[in-house]
Formats: C-alpha cells, structure tokens, sequence
C-alpha cells in the first residue's frame, strides 16, 4: 500500500508562499484478486477514506486507491499524523481488516525559490532557478523541476533522477517571445516507512512538497518605425493610410481630427494598423492620427493629412457585355458590364429597345470600378432579341453596341419503332432505352406499346395474335403487359403522343405507361408463342411546346434483334431547331469479349431515310475516324475497334421521321444492336 501526503504551494512574493491543494493520496496494491470486493477504507488518525479499484491493476493482483483533499496544511496533518492506520477489505468473501503504525515529520522544511524577483523581469536567452537547500534529505529522497506553459501543458520536466536531494539551481536556455508566461515547479518527495504486513501486502508512506514560481518576459512598450504619410486622392477614390510599428498584441486606435473612428463609422474600415478610407468624399479630408496600445504601454503618431480633390468624370466602359451567342432554352445566361466611374453610376438594359433592368452602382472597387450583371435564369423563348446597356453618371455616360441573344429550342428523340417479325416460337427481342439528358435530374413519362392484331389495318395478314410486353431495369423486372385491356387512359395517352389508335378495346395488343429515368429495356415476345409481325413502339409523353433543355428526355435508344432478311429501326425527333444524333449498327463487337454474344451478324451495313423515303446517308464499316470515336465516348456508348466491321454514322438533324435499316453485307445474317443517341 502506498500513502502519499501531498504539500503544494505557490510563492506569491519574495518571502511569502500560498497553500493550495493539499492532499492525500492512497494506493494499495493486494497479491491476489479480491476484485469482487464491496467495501475497502483506509483509517488515519484523523479521518476514513474509501477506495476504489484501479484500471493499473498489473496481472496476479488488485490495486485500490483513493484521494481526499483538505481545506489547508493543518487539516492535512491532523488527518495523517503520526498513529495507528487501519485497512479494512469487506464484500465478496474477502474480509479481512489489518493495523499498522506510521510516522510523518509534519515539521519537514519547505523549499522556496531565491531569485523568484529577478525572474519577473527575465530578459529571454539562459533561464536560472534558484531554491534553498531540502534540509534533512536522505537517500530515497527525490528532487524534480517542471516548466509548464500558462495552459498547463508540460513545456520542459527534468528526467526522473537527473537532480540530486542536494541541489539548489537548474539553468537551461529556451525560446520564449515577451509577454509568454510559464510556471515553474519544484518538487521534493521523501519516502518515510515501507512495510509489508501479515498478508503480505505493501505499504509505503511518502510525503510531498511543491513550490511553484512564474516566469514570464516583460512585453515592450510600442515604438513607431515609420509615421503614416499625407496623401491626396481624388473625390470616390479609396485609399490607405498607415502606420509601421514594433508593437506585440497591440490595439490600434484611429482618430480624424481627435475623434475616433469605429467600426460603424460610414466611410471608413479598421485594418489594425491600416486605416481604409472607402471612396474618398470631401467630407473625409483632414487630419489623422492612430494610437498604439499594449501591456508594455502606449503611443500616438503624428498627425497625417488627407486631402480630396473634387474631380468628376463621364462614366466610360471598360468592359462590354459578351458578344452575340445562341442559349437553349432552360439553361442561365448572364452577362456583365464593367465601368470606369468616381461616382456613382446608373446602368439600364434594354430588349428591342424597351427598358428591362436598372441598377445604381454607389460603391465601386477602389472607387472607380463598377460593375453590373444582366441574369436570365433559366432563359425562356421569350429573351431572343437584341440588347444594349447604357451607363451615366453626373458628368456623362456612354451605350454599348447592340449584341444578340438567339435562343433556340431542344430538337430531341419523341419516337422509336420496331417493325419486324417474331420468326419461331418462344423468339424475343429487346428495345433499350436511357431517359436523361443536360441538366436533367427526374425522370419522364413514356407510353410502351407492342401492336399485333391491330396491325390488320394497315393490311398486315400475318401479325402476331397475342404479343407481350416486359419491362426491366437492369435485370430486374418492374413491370409488363399482355392485352392492354382498351382503358380510357391508355387511349388518351396512344391520342396525345400521336400514336395509331388500337383496333378495338378487345384487342390482344399490349400497351404499358411508364414513368422513368436512366437506363432501362423492355422485352417483346409473343404470348401463347405464336409467331408473326409486330411493331414496337417507344414514346416520350412530353408535348413539345413543354419540353426545354432542362426535361428529362430520350437521350439514347436502341433494338437488340436477329437481322434475318433486313431490321427496319423509324425513331422521331420534336421540338425546335436541329440536333446531331449517332446511329449505329453493332455485329462483330457484341460478339467478341466482354460480351460474347453468339450468332451475331459478321459484318452490318446501315443506310438512314429521311421523309419520302429520301437517302440521307449510310456506313459499312465505321473506319475508326476520331470524329465517331469522340461521339462514342461523349455519348457514353461503349468504344468500338478501329477495324471492325461495326457500321456508325454521325448526323444532324431537324425535327421530323427518321427510318434506319441495317441489313448483313452479301445477305449475311445474325443478331445485331441498332442504336440511336442524341449527341449534347
């Protein structure tokens, strides 16, 4: 068991030292586990301290301690003098109790500090403490000396042993800038009695003495390198008025003819030691001075004199809004003017000639540098036109050329359909399709259809009597149907995308409406496993007089299908305006590593027909141009070898019906992908 008696105490003056924490400290240390002990107090002479077990406990034993602080030196000594200390262990079948004799010299010297004045003035560099000599030291006894920063971290602590009981100063040298404070500590531990009673426990008394001492360098008065300069600026122009000093932690007072400057004073920004004089008026002008202050003292500089010249200038241009451009409809446009002035500036903007905007510039950078921004977000169809800016002030102002703004609507994918045929029982094949687009986040809604039986009205004889729709995302199915079931919201939406009516509400054909977003496919396949024609049908249910370039849309399509005798693949583009779509026939790539598809066509050619049947282009094989292969990565389509016989095609378009047939060059045949992308 040890028993440790601690003294601390704080020298407040040359002569004079302060009691603070003393304390008590108990550790007993059993060979053996009584960790299922209740109960375990310590029994001075003149007080009963209750301890608790100890996360130290080493393997094979069980520590208990306790630590009891007391009001001043003498409660301490009454409740650990000199006596009989009793142990006592109840709870969990380890009871026992034991007695044992202590003896403490209450009457031990304390240490104190004999250059603590001349530390209060320490100048930096080499550090010196010097203390009286430990009277009555002997061997065991333990002298330490800590410096700790004002916080209370540890900022230098002599190694355990490295100072004799005899000693009597420590010097070192260490960094300090003024006006750091430290403490330093001194420390003197005495072992008294060391006994190992019946039970084999140990007990060991010790008694301990601190005096602590502050070291802190004095923080030198101010010194001004260099006074603040006169200046003269001209009327709205901002300046700088300064001060060099050598000061630490110091505050800086400004004042224009003796009264002082705040932070709510209009016109004026504290620096420290810069005074800002934001776009100079003429009520500014005067004289300034500044006062430095810290711990060491404080110092005021000569007067600087501020002199503001009135002087106005016609607002002049020195940036004009951008240069004419085209901006799709749903995206943020802006544009800005920037303007020479040393007074306030008006700006106004103008569509066609008609006043849309005006704003008043009082504070410009530095005073002379306005500026103004022109924001159309999101831009409407209605913000084509011609726009100009003038700009004035109280001396003048100027306009700006007339420059265009052409906004154009999103010219995009409305329709893909399949025409093809179901060749042998239990045949499927897949329509792809990505929903997405520039600034696009939701998703869009789309109505699905594959038309068998109603094909007999356009004089089909052999369509499929019962096809099928399913609906996937990745491999997940999300949805399907077989007989579209003739439901009045499944008509009104065939109407409003413009879709053939079905034959009858009776009718076998299959119809799905789906909302969506990202990638997605639908297999078609027929129901009771007949064979025959069917046509696939894919359409973006958002009108066009509602679509701009922020919705959600068709951004890429596409049929996984044998090719047989020729695959005719018709998509639709709406909207406005032109946009570059790639259309692509894809054979002996899907048929090599990572996909492995077997049976596909060795060697597709694709030709693109425009209204009446009109030849508007065509590939073999695409030739690995860095015109198709920049499009492939843009898109997202993955990238295709350079020799294959893959067929691409890279082509602008305006609204209107688009037909593409991909057929095997010499009449070959096999599974082929065709795909169409709208290209950003």
């Amino acid at each position: 068991m040890a028993v440790t008696k601690k003294f601390s105490y704080e020298q407040t003056a040359a002569a004079t030292l302060s009691v603070f924490k003393p304390s008590l400290e108990v550790s007993v240390r059993f060979p053996g586990d009584i960790s299922s002990a209740t109960s375990v107090t310590l029994t001075t002479p003149g007080t009963t301290m209750s301890l608790a077990r100890s996360s130290s406990s080493s393997p094979g034993t069980t520590t208990f301690a306790g630590t009891q602080t007391f009001a001043d030196h003498a409660a301490l000594n009454a409740a650990a003098s000199a006596g009989t200390y009793t142990l006592a262990v109840s709870g969990g079948g380890s009871n026992f109790s034991t007695s044992f004799p202590s003896y403490y010299d209450n009457n031990w010297a304390v240490p104190r500090f004999t250059n603590y004045d001349s530390l209060q003035s320490w100048a930096g560099g080499q550090l010196q403490i010097l203390w009286q000599p430990i009277p009555d030291t002997a061997t065991g006894d333990d002298v330490n000396f800590t410096l700790s920063r004002a916080n209370g971290s540890i900022f230098y602590a002599t190694p355990s042993g490295s100072l004799s009981s005899s000693a009597t100063s420590f010097s070192f040298t260490f960094p300090s800038s003024p006006g750091d404070l430290y403490h330093g500590t001194l420390s003197s531990t005495r072992l008294y009695t060391s006994v190992t009673a019946a039970n084999s426990m140990r007990v060991s008394f010790y008694k301990k003495f601190e005096v602590r001492t502050s070291v802190q360098r004095p923080t030198p008065s101010p010194v001004i390198l260099q006074q603040p300069a006169s200046k003269t600026v001209d009327e709205g122009r901002s300046t700088i008025i300064a001060v060099s000093d050598s000061s630490i932690n110091a505050t800086y007072v400004w004042k224009k003819d003796g009264v002082v400057i705040t932070s709510a004073t209009t016109g004026f920004r504290l620096l420290q030691s810069q005074l800002l004089i934001e776009n100079a008026r003429r009520s500014d002008a005067g004289a300034y001075t500044v006062t430095i202050t810290n711990a060491g003292g404080s110092v005021t500089s000569s007067p600087a004199t501020l002199t503001v010249i009135p002087n106005l200038r016609p607002a002049a241009f020195s940036s004009w809004p951008l240069t004419p451009r085209t901006v799709r409809i749903g995206e943020n446009y802006s544009t800005s003017a920037q303007v020479l002035s040393n007074t306030p500036v008006t700006f106004q903007w103008y569509r066609n000639g008609t006043l849309i905007k005006t704003t008043v510039s009082n504070l410009g950078v530095n005073g002379y540098y306005h500026s103004d921004t022109l924001s159309l977000a999101p831009v409407k169809e209605s913000d084509l036109g011609v726009y100009a800016v003038t700009i004035s002030n109280s001396a003048g102002g100027d306009i700006s050329p007339d420059f265009v703004l052409a906004v154009e609507r999103t010219c995009r994918i409305t329709n893909l359909s399949i025409l093809t045929a179901l060749a042998s029982p239990g045949e499927t094949f897949t329509i792809g399709y990505v929903v997405g687009g520039h600034l696009t986040r939701n998703g869009t809604s789309l109505v699905i259809r594959a038309a068998g039986p109603s094909l007999r009205i356009f004089g089909l004889t052999n369509p499929v009597d019962d096809p099928k729709i399913e609906l996937f995302v990745g491999t997940n199915r999300k949805g399907e149907n077989d007989n579209w079931g003739g439901t009045t919201r499944l008509a009104n939406a065939f109407s409003s995308v413009g879709a053939f009516p079905f034959s009858s509400p009776l009718s076998t054909d299959a119809a799905y409406l789906d909302y969506t977003a990202g990638s997605n496919s639908v297999r078609i396949s027929s129901a009771d496993g007949g064979i025959g024609s069917v046509l696939a049908e894919i359409y973006d249910a958002t009108a066009n007089v509602n679509s701009t370039a922020t919705t959600p849309r068709l951004v890429n399509v596409s049929v996984l299908k044998p090719v047989g005798n020729g695959l005719t693949a018709g998509f639709v583009l709406g909207g406005s305006g032109t946009t570059t779509v790639l259309v692509r026939a894809i054979g002996p790539t899907l048929g090599a590593a990572p996909f492995n598809v077997p049976g596909v066509v060795s060697d597709p050619q694709l030709t693109l027909f425009g209204a009446n049947s009109t030849r508007l282009g065509g590939n073999d094989n695409w030739g690995g141009t860095p015109e198709l292969a920049s499009a492939f990565s843009q898109v997202g389509a993955f990238a295709l070898p350079a020799d294959s016989r893959d067929a691409a095609l890279l082509v602008t378009l305006a609204p209107g019906s688009y037909t593409a047939q991909v057929s095997g060059v010499a009449g070959t045949t096999g599974i082929a992908l065709v795909e169409v992308y709208e290209v950003p």
